[in-house]
């Protein structure tokens, strides 16, 4: 498993079951999209990655940055 990998794991570790389960979830239809619509996703997650920056002293939950 790379580095990489075990951040995604341990934020995904951090989650609690409900919000684990919704993640998985959409990971799963990531998968059935259609290249448009995973554009479009993926757009819309850096967009939200943009806004949800470190915007605070807190670390990110992931990696700790």
């Amino acid at each position: 498993m790379t580095d990489k990998q075990k951040v995604v794991l341990k934020g995904l570790l951090d989650l609690t079951p409900e919000e684990r389960r919704e993640v998985i979830m959409e990971a799963q239809n990531y998968q059935t999209k259609t290249f448009s619509e995973r554009s479009f996703l993926d757009e819309s997650l850096n967009r939200a990655k943009r806004i949800m920056g470190p915007t605070s002293g807190n670390n990110c939950p992931c990696c700790g940055r």
